[in-house]
């Protein structure tokens, strides 16, 4: 299981991959920050193109690649992955 901190901005989307099959992976918002929005669109998506908004945690078995940017200002994400 590895983890890692990503700062998000509110004008930029930042890809989050967990890379491999049988693998899982969760996003969960540092609190005092953002609320988050993800987009699961094939592209990266436009600044303005709708997205689903998260107040908490995301979690996503593989494969998978998602975009996530910061609602309004900053936040701060904590990615976890993990194998089956």
């Amino acid at each position: 299981m590895a983890t890692e901190s990503i700062a998000l901005a509110d004008d930029k989307y930042v890809q989050i991959t967990n890379g491999t099959n049988n693998a899982y992976m969760s996003v969960v918002s540092w609190p005092g920050y953002s609320e988050i929005c993800w987009a699961d669109s094939p592209s990266k998506p436009a600044l303005n193109a709708p997205a689903h908004a998260e107040t908490g945690k995301i979690g996503f078995s593989a494969p998978l690649v998602i975009w996530v940017k910061a609602k309004r200002g900053s936040a701060l994400i904590s990615v976890t992955r993990w194998s089956s």
